[in-house]
């Protein structure tokens, strides 16, 4: 019991901790990327193309370079769509919003690091604004999933 005492005082890890992998198998990039070939680029695809549609009157903000490559800042964007699904938009753009983030939780829900629930907040829903949020996501949320794969 002794050394029980010793590793709680000093804070040493247990050796199972200390040599197991940061990523799970089933957290692969490998793995995900026929699932987002086949399944979630459609569906990219298709928020994009339905997001050109509405929006035209969106002003062109000079955008910072941005830096997401893990799993977290996907699935967090994942959910700013989620929130913004319950504004009033089309039936058709809600719910290829609402498909993208049900497949994200899908395909990350093995990741411990990117299973936190979603933070339900009050959106602003103002029409204007909120076709131009949803098209600036969409664009993020593309640009960083292939961030995410390539790195």
């Amino acid at each position: 019991m002794f050394h029980a005492f010793l590793r709680y005082v000093f804070g040493i890890q247990p050796l199972f901790l200390v040599l197991m992998p940061v990523a799970s198998s089933a957290c692969e990039k490998k793995d995900m990327q026929p699932a987002y070939m086949f399944v979630l680029r459609h569906h990219l695809e298709q928020l994009v193309n339905e997001s050109e549609n509405h929006g035209h009157e969106c002003r062109q903000n000079n955008t910072k370079e941005l830096i997401c490559n893990t799993a977290q800042n996907i699935h967090n964007m994942a959910c700013q769509l989620n929130r913004l699904s319950t504004c009033n938009i089309t039936t058709h753009l809600k719910n290829n919003m609402t498909n993208v983030y049900n497949h994200i939780s899908s395909l990350f829900k093995t990741c411990s690091h990117a299973t936190q629930k979603c933070r339900q907040r009050p959106e602003a829903c103002q029409k204007s604004s909120v076709l131009c949020r949803i098209k600036k996501i969409i664009s993020k949320f593309k640009s960083c999933w292939i961030q995410y794969m390539n790195s």
